[in-house]
């Protein structure tokens, strides 16, 4: 089997901030109310990752910057925030040599990414840190737009299925993805995906084509699906094929342009949810 996803994918993004008194590093006060309350230690811990992750110290007055755009979150009662900053602690029980892998892997990728998002002011100052101690990186972590979409991009992943040593039979469940999307200079794009799933001698087919717009959006990557088109062909169950239209709709992710771990690659990728993201390489 092979893989192009990093399992390891994250892009962490904070917002606004608003004023907060100074609270004493006590981890058991609670700065803001919610579910669950906000605490100074949770404020600490996540600030702790960062510095780690940027190979940077804040100061007292950066400290505060960053703790106030944290306890916005609850103090607007974001949900999406407050969840954002709840996944992210768990970094934080990482081992040393674990963190060290995700920051080698993704630095580069969260500071651009915090470049674009240029409305969050505990962001500005993380990257303002980050500039300070290393200047000589500005450049390999300069913010991409949208010409960087511009092209052909492409996946593939399989998976083969087993064979007995000694009969030669086939045997076991296998599978094969793959898909592309091309974005034009005018900002429109169209793509194509396919997944096919065998197991017990038959094979189902999901296909999905669409197209429409692109645009870059800060931090995120907004498809304006006008049309397109499913296909299910499901020879295990003996249906036949089904088609089915694609209404127009929108779909925003969180992007990054960044290297193949592996194989130094450019690749476009999007965070399909908190953990997990979808990654396409540049033909």
């Amino acid at each position: 089997m092979f893989r192009q996803l990093n399992s390891l994918m994250i892009i962490a993004v904070l917002v606004s901030t608003t004023s907060l008194a100074q609270q004493p590093r006590n981890g058991s006060t609670i700065l803001a109310a919610g579910n669950p309350n906000l605490t100074q230690r949770m404020v600490d811990r996540i600030e702790s990752v960062y510095e780690f992750l940027l190979e940077i110290r804040l100061s007292n007055a950066q400290r505060e910057q960053f703790q106030q755009g944290v306890v916005s979150y609850w103090t607007r009662n974001d949900g999406e925030g407050m969840q954002s900053i709840l996944s992210n602690l768990k970094y934080a029980d990482l081992s040393t040599e674990d963190l060290r892998t995700f920051r080698d892997t993704n630095q580069a990728t969260i500071v651009e990414n915090m470049r674009r998002d240029t409305d969050s002011p505990e962001e500005v100052v993380l990257v303002q840190a980050y500039d300070a101690t290393h200047p000589d990186r500005r450049k390999t972590t300069s913010a991409k737009n949208f010409n960087d979409l511009v092209g052909t991009w492409s996946r593939s992943d399989a998976l083969l299925a087993s064979r007995d040593s000694y009969s030669g039979t086939v045997t076991g469940v296998s599978f094969t993805d793959s898909g592309t999307i091309e974005v034009s200079a005018n900002g429109t794009f169209k793509s194509v995906k396919q997944h096919t799933h065998c197991a017990s001698a038959c094979c189902r087919l999901d296909g999905e084509e669409d197209f429409g717009s692109l645009t870059v959006e800060g931090s995120m990557l907004v498809f304006q699906i006008k049309g397109g088109s499913k296909l299910v062909q499901d020879d295990c169950s003996g249906s036949k094929s089904a088609r089915a239209l694609i209404a127009p709709h929108r779909e925003s992710y969180r992007w990054s342009i960044r290297p193949n771990p592996n194989t130094n690659a450019t690749m476009l990728c999007w965070n399909t949810d908190a953990d997990n993201a979808v990654c396409y390489e540049k033909q």
